[in-house]
């Protein structure tokens, strides 16, 4: 299985072993509180740009990956623990549960929002799932079909050679942060599209997508705003200020 963020341990949900496990849904998002960024679907683009920047990043599998950008810190977020108003990436949403790649239902065993004293039962007293259990596993199933999709679209963008290098410096204290090489989706490129591939990726939504990522770039502001507001650490005026240095002897030589 991928590395997963969140999951202390890992476990596949068995009806025999679980049988009296229960979900509690009062809880909160105080588990994701160590990420400044979260891989997204294709759908949810345009939900995430109100709110976070979608951008593009190398895998290891010399392939790319979107990720919505949650803040400018580095292991964490602003958002506390109940994301009020904002929406929440299903990549975080969909914890304590998960699809392994052979559909399996994994949970991770050390989360505190599964117990056996309170909350919704996941099985009947006959071992069969509960309508709580369908319904989460109705969920995984569709998060895994976007999650499919979004690797074609992916696929298809790099076939095109239609990403760019964004690399975007934001000013911080005294100084500008180069926050590294990401990509976006150049614009221009979609438009050199034949009319029959231009039909087909509006089918597929995947016009619609590039789009979405584009506006979602308007967000950084928000995270700009976000960090002044609650302090820039030292750690980061200093980068800033290292950065802009560095910058300095590059524009020299």
């Amino acid at each position: 299985m991928a590395q997963l963020h969140f999951y202390q341990e890992p476990t596949p949900l068995d009806k025999n072993k679980h049988a009296k496990l229960k979900l509690d849904r009062s809880g909160d998002f105080s588990y994701a509180a160590n990420v400044n960024a979260v891989p997204v679907a294709g759908v949810e683009f345009f939900k995430c740009s109100r709110h976070f920047p979608v951008v593009f990043v190398k895998n290891s599998e010399k392939g790319y990956i979107p990720l919505a950008l949650l803040s400018l810190r580095k292991d964490s977020h602003e958002y506390g623990d109940k994301w009020e108003d904002l929406y929440v990436p299903n990549y975080i949403r969909r914890y304590p549960f998960v699809l392994s790649e052979d559909n399996l239902v994994v949970i991770d065993n050390k989360a505190p929002q599964l117990n056996e004293e309170k909350g919704e039962d996941l099985f009947a007293d006959g071992g069969e799932p509960t309508e709580t259990l369908k319904g989460i596993i109705g969920y995984l199933e569709q998060l895994q079909v976007s999650y499919k999709a979004t690797d074609e679209f992916v696929k298809a963008l790099q076939e095109k050679d239609m990403l760019q290098v964004f690399s975007p410096r934001v000013k911080v204290g005294q100084g500008n942060i180069n926050f590294g090489e990401m990509f976006i989706v150049n614009e221009k490129k979609i438009l050199e599209l034949s009319d029959t591939e231009a039909a087909d990726w509006l089918k597929r939504g995947w016009i619609a997508w590039c789009y979405a990522q584009l506006h979602s770039l308007e967000s950084i502001h928000n995270l700009v705003k976000l960090l002044v507001a609650n302090g820039i650490p030292d750690d980061m005026k200093q980068q800033a200020q290292n950065d802009d240095g560095a910058a300095s002897e590059t524009t020299k030589s």
